[in-house]
């Protein structure tokens, strides 16, 4: 790969916090593509995001190049503008393959298909999405005689895109045998499954013959999983590494067949829903459409008249996932609502579908005014998700209020429109049917002019403007031979604008901001002249340049075309154009196994520089993996002042699938010095404490998770228990001081918890309502273990502020808030209390006297008073007023300005909490609110996340504190 390919993929890691995960594996094999079935775009089930714009292994986005056909002046790549992509098949040899299927996938599913042309190039398009994220895709070639090759890029609205080229190799063959009690099995159907980028993607499908054995011709090299399925023998899997030895084979072995019944019923009236769809998969072939769902492919059940259907084909010892689809009701898919989850030994659960929902508006009057009572209000979400099955949303305006009925999303975005062209933009969260106030303005057309220093126009500059919230579309222009980009229709109350980078799908370096709350139409920007640096780079001390580098210019990322190497002389050329208007500014070079360094460059000075860069820590850890291929790695540092493991890097998230790294080895590069520990979250096994220092060699551990096993466990309560609410804690695993950790439970109490065979656990159970029965200790293999919840004491607070409720508009069941109680040191419980009618209610105690800790938004110090008394029945702590406490303000000294930073402040004394906050505009200082008195450490990290600064700050009263660093 060339080092402009790798400055593309690494571009815009500084972006996203800048971690790198350096991976030491594919990233996934090509192989002949099963067609999947169009799915609408699910958005991601933690934020509502669409999915798609996660980061690649280097954490970043890259395939992105400067438009080949430029947007319209200002078009906002609606549902009708058209992305092309421009790519070319070459085979290992660069000579062109013609007549090669091209396939866009975006989440395993075609979304556009065309074929190479004799010279091997292709055009694919493919209708541009409606919200404003990027969505990342992967191009999939597959010819007779190659292996299939892969290709990611990403789906900016309203741009033609220039993919990098791909690659047909050699294939091979995956040879598959099926057995059922080590004998052959004949007639099984057989999925070849492997990963497209971050995607579980079909590859091949086939049947075995007579002989329980079939072969898979053209897959590229890499690690596959193999499913085979036969009636009444259920589902197994086994994972596959190709190239395969000599006369090696898959053995997939068969057993029982396991069966699901899904009761479908209304939410409200409890009800059976004839004629729901229901759609299966597991923990690693999702249920469409965020996956391709179960495979080999089971064809969707529909409900009976009594409300139930049978899924039928399921493998024995399987985590199934159930999205359910009714017409007039909300999808109930698993990621929503987490109960649609069946975990093995479940053969029943029962699916709640609520009709879409009507919300309230508050009306904000703004100087543009309300609309009329009765104003109907064309609606546009801004957030894409599955499509909705109920009636079509609507609006209108009532009294002072708007209300929007048929809302099938649970946290909607968007933007309300009436006649005369009067804007609003909304924000509704989940739970929630009061969504935020909203103020109506009037949109308008806007016109944005480039120039150069000294007024003359800069013409065919592409510009992006984003909404300076961060709520709504971007949109995208481009100027005229006047300098002008014209853009209509814009409502935001501020729009950033910014240069448009050739390999970035958003926004570039920000030229400045407009603000339409005004009557201004026209808008100037000064297009800065580039600055020209010679930068001379030393690995510890000898001339050269790292494999994958990025540079950032005040906060910023210099893109590729900005850069001339010199790699024997160690010599870059950088064209920069900083967002600080000859001003001096920071420049750092951030390098994969190096320490960051950074110079200051003063435009008025044309001198070359020079920077060294040191080798970084980098720990490697080979891991025996658990039967199922399972696992969680993360690497933790340990922080002395605290005493206690902070994550710091995560190599293989919760729940996915097989990371194929190469012979078992993770690599953790890039690390300051200090004392490190790799754990797998899910078992809690960790490996011995390794010193890590700067410029070391590599420090080498090993983790054995090979005897992992899954340990089964349902909890019980009183008749009514909202079991879902639970959480159950392993000891020595998770901290009874910390609310938010443990294992959910699921609607009816099931629960699995990842031990070490012949390893005690002990459980306990947690519920904001009820207190646990006693710890249960539990080994893996056999049986299920019980955990018990009991009535007792509650008590109730109110907090000074909140909305009134009990109006019909009710907030979230459970609340943000955290309360915790302490006798001395020691935390004795820890839970989010429950938001009923504007109290917050929480159980779980003994009846006795404790210290009650508090712990409230950002913005507020946390509340603490001693020698509260909570009785046996309720108690009524009354209200509790927040205090905005103290603030800690950190100074840059001797920093270029537009240098940003980020701060974080974490308590050392008491109950664990953190508060955080960016540097101004300035670069220069950051000021942290929120924060209560007693020690805290204090960490400085760049825009990049590089760890700059680090101490402990002691707070005494509620005023500011000052913090100075270098």
């Amino acid at each position: 790969m060339s080092m402009r390919s790798i400055l593309r993929v690494l571009l815009l890691a500084a972006l996203a916090w800048g971690t790198w995960h350096v991976l030491g594996a594919d990233d996934g094999p090509g192989g002949p593509l099963s067609v999947a079935p169009d799915y609408a775009d699910p958005s991601d089930p933690h934020t509502g995001d669409p999915r798609g714009v996660g980061t690649d292994a280097s954490g970043s986005p890259r395939g992105v190049d400067s438009p080949s056909k430029t947007p319209a002046r200002g078009e906002s790549g609606g549902a009708a503008a058209v992305i092309e992509i421009h790519g070319r098949v070459v085979d290992s040899a660069r000579q062109p393959v013609g007549e090669a299927a091209i396939t866009l996938l975006v989440r395993g599913h075609v979304r556009a298909q065309a074929a190479s042309a004799p010279d091997g190039s292709f055009v694919v398009r493919t209708p541009a999405g409606g919200g404003p994220t990027p969505e990342r895709a992967t191009l999939l070639a597959r010819r007779d005689g190659y292996a299939a090759g892969t290709g990611d890029v990403w789906l900016a609205q309203a741009l033609a895109i220039t993919a990098e080229p791909i690659v047909l190799e050699p294939g091979h063959d995956l040879r598959v045998r099926v057995e059922i009690d080590g004998q052959p099995s004949p007639f099984a159907t057989i999925a070849v499954v492997g990963r497209v980028g971050a995607n579980v993607t079909p590859f091949a499908t086939g049947a075995a013959d007579p002989a329980g054995v079939t072969r898979f011709a053209g897959l590229a090299a890499g690690l596959y999983e193999v499913f085979a399925t036969l009636p009444g023998r259920g589902r197994g899997m086994v994972h596959a590494r190709l190239p395969q030895a000599e006369g090696e084979m898959a053995v997939v072995a068969l057993g029982g067949e396991r069966l699901l019944d899904v009761l479908v019923v209304d939410a409200r009236s409890g009800q059976p829903l004839a004629g729901a769809e229901v759609l299966v998969g597991d923990q690693r072939t999702l249920p469409a459409p965020t996956g391709p769902g179960y495979l080999p492919a089971l064809p969707p059940q529909r409900t009976n008249a009594r409300g139930r259907a049978t899924v039928r084909g399921l493998g024995l010892e399987e985590t199934i996932y159930v999205n359910v689809e009714a017409p007039g009701y909300v999808p109930g898919v698993w990621w929503r609502s987490g109960q649609q989850i069946a975990l093995p030994g479940v053969s029943e659960i029962t699916v709640q579908l609520t009709r879409p929902r009507s919300v309230m508006l508050p009306i904000y009057a703004g100087a543009a005014g309300a609309p009329a009572d009765g104003t109907p209000l064309a609606v546009e979400l801004s957030a894409r998700g599955p499509a909705p099955t109920g009636p079509e949303i609507s609006a209108r305006v009532d009294g002072a209020y708007v209300q929007i009925d048929g809302l099938s999303q649970e946290m909607a975005v968007g933007l309300l429109t009436a006649p005369d062209g009067r804007t609003a933009r909304f924000l509704v969260r989940a739970g929630e049917d009061l969504g935020n106030a909203v103020e109506f303005l009037r949109a308008r057309d806007v016109r944005v002019r480039i120039v150069r220093p000294g007024g003359a126009p800069v013409p065919d500059v592409a510009l992006h403007l984003q909404p300076a919230d961060g709520v709504g579309s971007a949109r995208h222009g481009s100027t005229d031979a006047s300098g002008v980009a014209v853009f209509e229709g814009l409502a935001s109350a501020a729009m950033a604008v910014h240069l448009q980078r050739g390999d970035a799908p958003w926004g570039g370096l920000l030229l400045g901001r407009i603000d339409l709350a005004g009557e201004e139409t026209e808008f100037e920007f000064e297009l800065r002249d580039r600055v020209e640096v010679r930068l001379t780079v030393t690995l510890d001390g000898q001339p050269g340049l790292p494999a994958r580098y990025v540079v950032l210019a005040a906060g910023q990322p210099v893109a590729p075309e900005e850069i001339v190497e010199q790699p024997g002389a160690g010599e870059l050329e950088l064209a920069m154009r900083p967002s600080t208007d000859g001003v001096p500014f920071e420049v750092i070079l951030r390098a994969e196994g190096y320490l960051p360094a950074a110079f200051v460059c003063d435009p008025a000075a044309a001198r070359p520089y020079a920077l060294d860069l040191h080798a970084a820590g980098r720990v490697l850890v080979r891991v025996s993996a658990p039967p199922d291929g399972v696992y969680a790695l993360v690497l933790e540092r340990y922080l002395p002042d605290g005493e206690r493991w902070v994550p710091t890097v995560s190599q293989v998230g919760p729940g996915a699938v097989p990371h194929d790294a190469s012979d078992g080895v993770h690599a953790f590069d890039g690390l300051v010095p200090g004392r490190y520990r790799a754990i797998d979250t899910r078992t809690g096994r960790a490996t011995d404490p390794l010193d890590v220092g700067a410029g070391a060699r590599s420090a080498e551990t090993a983790l054995d998770l090979s005897a992992s096993v899954d340990v089964h466990g349902r909890v019980f309560g009183p008749p009514g228990t909202d079991l879902a609410q639970a959480l159950v804690l392993v000891e020595g695993r998770h901290r009874p001081s910390d609310p938010s950790t443990g294992i959910r439970v699921s609607r009816e109490g099931r629960f699995v918890v990842r031990g070490i065979r012949g390893e005690a656990l002990r459980l306990t159970v947690r519920h904001p309502m009820l207190r646990s029965g006693p710890t249960v200790r539990a080994t893996g293999g056999g049986g299920v273990v019980e955990l018990r919840l009991e009535p007792g004491p509650t008590a109730t607070l109110r907090l000074a502020g909140d909305p009134p409720r009990g109006t019909g508009v009710t907030g979230s069941s459970t609340s943000s808030l955290e309360v915790r109680l302490l006798r001395g040191e020691e935390i004795v419980l820890a839970v989010r209390p429950t938001l009923a009618d504007g109290a917050y209610v929480f159980g779980g105690y003994e009846p006795g006297t404790y210290t009650l800790w508090i712990g409230l938004a950002a913005g507020s110090a946390p509340w603490e008073r001693k020698g509260v008394e909570l009785g046996a029945g309720t108690t009524d702590l009354g209200t509790i007023t927040p205090s905005a406490g103290a603030t800690l303000v950190v100074r840059a000294l001797g920093r270029a300005p537009g240098a940003s930073f980020w701060v974080s402040a974490t308590a050392l004394e008491g109950p664990l909490y953190s508060r955080h906050a960016a540097s101004g505009a300035d670069g220069l200082q950051a000021r942290v609110a929120g924060l209560g008195k007693g020690r805290f450490r204090i960490e400085v990290r760049t825009a990049g996340r590089d760890l700059v600064h680090e101490q402990v700050v002691e707070i005494r009263d509620e005023g500011e504190t000052l913090v100075e660093f270098d």
